[in-house]
């Protein structure tokens, strides 16, 4: 864990205490907790999706050896017509 959280450190050096709870809970669980209320996830998406800044990000980090975050905005970013259906 501890090259992982350097890792997230180093690309993301304001992050705060919760950030990195947020990222030791996340390398252990994943993104499972979302997922409980579907439809909550759903609106946490779109919220996520249109808020989105156009950054030069890669398409995922490696947060553990058995998680990764993905990035939506590579699909921002790659994808003109990218469509997303509610």
């Amino acid at each position: 864990m501890n090259q992982y959280l350097l890792s997230q450190l180093s690309l993301h050096p304001s992050m705060q205490p919760d950030d990195i709870i947020k990222l030791c809970y996340q390398s252990c669980y994943g993104a499972e907790h979302l997922l409980k209320d579907v439809e909550a996830a759903k609106r946490y998406f779109f919220l996520e999706w249109e808020s989105i800044v156009a950054e030069d990000k890669p398409l995922y980090e490696e947060i553990s050896p058995n998680y990764v975050r993905h990035y939506i905005l590579f699909y921002l970013n790659s994808c003109s017509n990218f469509k997303l259906c509610s």
